[in-house]
């Protein structure tokens, strides 16, 4: 008796933990492009400008490394931009998002003298959504070719580890449709 109560609480967990920590990927690209030809990959260069945007260079590294990891299990090879095939950049941002739920509690009823109720509520809650974009882009026109929108509920406190974990997911959630397969026109 107690095994399936056991295994149903942590198939309800593994789904709880599972909603909880979904991401949400969108992806756009050039359908016109030839990207059957893409072996060879280098990181944008940076430019001069101090005021482009100030990357938090902990999360760089990390994104970075997620990224790297990634293509290089596609089969992807790194190397200087100038032998490059396509060139990876990406940014980051967050935005504060606002959660609503309407839940009703109970409902009942009384004989005498008659009388009938319902409490309804309603819980508003705060939260930070990450965005971690990754643009690909072709080296001789400088045009983008494919970006790649992954979006995430932030959690309130993090470690150095846990934070690795969420962008190795996320980078990989989104490169899972890199190179996009032939669409139908």
């Amino acid at each position: 008796m107690m095994k399936p109560i056991k295994t149903f609480m942590f198939l309800l967990l593994s789904l709880v933990l599972v909603a909880c920590s979904s991401i949400k990927v969108d992806r756009d690209f050039d359908p016109g492009y030839q990207y059957t030809s893409l072996s060879r990959y280098a990181w944008l260069p940076q430019t001069d400008n101090k005021d482009d945007y100030d990357k938090d260079s902990l999360q760089d590294r990390r994104i970075r490394a997620a990224v790297e990891h990634t293509l290089t299990e596609q089969g992807y090879q790194q190397v200087s931009p100038d032998q490059a095939d396509f060139l990876v950049h990406y940014f980051t941002g967050s935005k504060t998002r606002r959660d609503e739920s309407h839940v009703t509690v109970g409902m009942g009823y009384h004989t005498l003298p008659w009388s009938m109720g319902a409490r309804t509520e309603t819980r508003v809650r705060d939260y930070e959504e990450g965005q971690l974009t990754l643009d690909i882009i072709d080296p001789a026109s400088r045009q983008l070719i494919w970006r790649g929108v992954a979006k995430r509920r932030l959690p309130e406190t993090s470690t150095p580890e846990k934070r690795t974990v969420y962008i190795q997911e996320a980078v990989q959630e989104t490169l899972a449709a890199f190179p996009p397969k032939a669409t139908i026109q």
